[in-house]
């Protein structure tokens, strides 16, 4: 056993990032995972201290090996292109991505390909990207030898990697690829198979767990970090793994992988680790930049001690490889996790957590269809919305989630007793899990996909009626009253555009409109109708909805007298300022340059139509910079001898004619 205990020590620090440099760590003592110095008479004399570190984490490396419903290894090349046929049913497009050129591909792959290859910052997201988006095409030369993108994906990746990196994008909604992310670098094919253990390991009620399109799922620039040296992180809920995650053996990996999902379960159901309920379980109190949490709390793990984030993470990690332990010692947060996270799904049995094999899946699906042909069920407008709630990541919706959709809103309108005694001809147990197995994934060849062209019909229709709903939200919209604080906010940041790109004012006014109350609904104010994206929708696809709400604000502010009228006021107001800006600049000499007679034309029109004019920074015009047009306008029509004048017809026909 002591032996076991020593082992165990080297991978102490592995699991979810401890921080050695934070004091907190410190009761660990000498054998603590961020000292190295004990000797092994340390360790003969401090039985109880290594208990505690066997204790820093909700599961052994054995248990987590040992744990129920594991598939022994990560899915087959087979299982991967069944999930890739499922998603190559929707309308085919020809599109270049990034200089590489598909022809009649499934869209939803061109999709996934596109996020796999466009840059984003460290997190995800377009915003301050430090390396400029590479032409995946001159790098890696995929045409003419591939137009498909399961061919460019292996002519990039390698056949292997390349499979796993679009299956992970498919089925769990991560962005395993380094070429999607600054400082990010590409998995090894061992690395890539324990993150697929972990997430396998996730119950079909939480899959795809990726809840952004773009969300990161890969390592960080080998010998770097975003942390400070001497803090030994391994990853985080980023989810970015370091350097000290690839050093470690693939159990521990698998562990460390799952401790950060966890995290972002949390995030799947709003926040669950920083709500009031779970907080109670444990006293957790905020001390500012730390917490505190009761004295008696039952803990799982010494490392859910540091935060109700890690407690959560920890908890849930052993709920799913060491459940017996967890419901003994702590039965109230065992609860919890059956309840609110895992839907009654347990893991101290097989027979509690078995999915079935894909023969008797399949034999049940067979059976569902033959049903359905034979009853032709409706589904109620109530039905749709109940049981496809949280489901749909784009609109229009794609074909596969239109069906997925279908089919769980179906198996609530089958009598009970015909969908068990289906169930239970094709040898499986009658409970929850079979259930969640049978309706998990529908394979590109499922005889439902056809059985369930009417119900997908009637899910499509749902969804137009809830999007017909959400878009006359829009239609009540209308500008700050004149005179607001809104409307001067608006009216300054769009001076510059209304003279540099006239056609663009309208734009930059709806937007500013957008901006400026999205800004106010933070404080609980506003001017434009509260947005309320249907349910059906997950968070990725509300995100995506959120993208559109611009166009949709434009449209509908068109359409309003009130709002036009504005922009037709603020674009007086802005040329009769303007002028009289003009007129100020040469009326007033103590504004002109000293010797200003004697400058080129090029540096009298730089410094007196823009650096020295002020009164333009309210409009938006960049400080200390001259206005482009004005400047540009003043140059050709100047000489040595020659400067305009406020009063010169030329120049007043000018100034006018920018705004007509």
């Amino acid at each position: 056993m002591w032996i076991n205990l020593i082992i165990f020590l080297f991978f102490s620090e592995a699991y979810g990032g401890a921080n050695c440099s934070n004091p907190k760590h410190s009761y660990l003592q000498a054998v603590s995972p961020c000292n190295r110095n004990y000797s092994t008479s340390d360790l003969t004399n401090q039985v109880h201290e290594i208990q505690d570190v066997v204790e820093w984490w909700g599961a052994s490396t054995q248990q987590v090996a040992n744990a129920k419903c594991r598939a022994p290894a990560q899915p087959t090349s087979a299982d991967m292109s069944e999930v890739v046929r499922a998603n190559s049913n929707g309308r085919k497009v020809t599109k270049t991505v990034h200089g590489v050129r598909f022809e009649n591909e499934p869209k939803e792959l061109v999709d996934a390909f596109e996020k796999l290859t466009t840059r984003n910052s460290v997190y995800g997201g377009s915003h301050n990207v430090k390396e400029a988006q590479v032409n995946v095409q001159s790098l890696h030369q995929v045409n003419p030898a591939c137009k498909s993108v399961s061919c460019a994906m292996e002519k990039i990746w390698g056949a292997e990697l390349g499979q796993k990196i679009l299956y992970i994008k498919l089925k769990h909604g991560y962005n395993a690829s380094e070429l999607a992310f600054d400082n990010a670098t590409r998995f090894s094919v061992a690395e890539m198979n324990d993150v697929l253990m972990a997430l396998e390991d996730l119950p079909p009620t939480l899959q795809p767990l990726g809840f952004r399109g773009d969300q990161r799922l890969v390592p960080y620039t080998v010998g770097q970090s975003v942390y400070a040296p001497g803090e030994r992180v391994l990853a985080n809920s980023g989810v970015i793994f370091f350097d000290r995650w690839r050093e470690r053996e693939p159990l521990t990996r698998q562990y460390t992988t799952f401790h950060e999902l966890a995290h972002n379960i949390s995030s799947l159901h709003e926040n669950a680790d920083n709500s009031n309920e779970w907080r109670q379980l444990s006293g957790w109190k905020s001390l500012g930049d730390t917490w505190e949490k009761n004295p008696d709390a039952c803990m799982i793990s010494k490392y859910g001690m540091e935060t109700p984030a890690e407690d959560f993470a920890e908890v849930l990690s052993a709920y799913r490889y060491n459940p017996n332990t967890l419901e003994t010692s702590c039965p109230e947060k065992y609860r919890y996790m059956k309840d609110k996270v895992f839907g009654g799904m347990e893991y101290k049995t097989n027979s509690q957590c078995a999915r079935g094999s894909v023969d008797q899946i399949a034999n049940v699906q067979q059976g569902l269809a033959d049903h359905l042909k034979e009853n032709n069920y409706s589904l109620s407008p109530e039905t749709i919305q109940s049981e496809c709630a949280g489901s749909l990541n784009v609109y229009p919706p794609a074909q596969s989630e239109l069906e997925a959709c279908a089919f769980k809103a179906s198996l609530k309108v089958i009598p009970q007793e015909s969908l068990n005694d289906i169930i239970r001809r094709a040898g499986l147990p009658i409970n929850a899990s079979t259930r969640r197995a049978i309706s998990a994934q529908l394979p590109a060849n499922s005889p439902l996909r056809a059985s369930l062209q009417t119900q997908s019909r009637q899910v499509d229709q749902a969804v137009e009626a809830s999007m017909a709903r959400y878009r006359s939200q829009l239609s009540q919209a209308q500008p700050p009253a004149r005179g607001t604080n809104s409307w001067y906010q608006t009216q300054s940041r769009c001076g510059y555009v209304m003279m540099e790109v006239p056609e663009g004012a309208l734009r930059c006014y709806v937007e500013t409109l957008y901006e400026e109350d999205r800004s106010l609904k933070e404080w609980g104010a506003g001017f434009l109708p509260k947005l309320d994206p249907p349910a059906m929708f997950s968070e990725q696809g509300r995100l995506n909805l959120k993208g559109q709400d611009r166009q949709l604000l434009e449209e509908a502010l068109q359409r309003s007298p009130r709002f036009l009228e504005q922009f037709r006021q603020t674009k007086a107001d802005f040329k009769g300022n303007m002028l009289s800006a003009v007129r100020e600049m040469k009326r007033v000499n103590s504004n002109l340059p000293q010797g200003w007679q004697d400058l080129p034309p090029q540096q009298f029109c730089s410094q007196v139509y823009g650096k020295s004019n002020l009164f333009l920074n309210i409009w938006g015009f960049p400080n200390g910079e001259a206005v482009k047009a004005i400047e540009e306008e003043c140059v050709k029509g100047q000489t040595r001898n020659r400067r305009f004048h406020p009063s010169d017809a030329d120049w007043q026909a000018w100034i006018n004619s920018r705004w007509n």
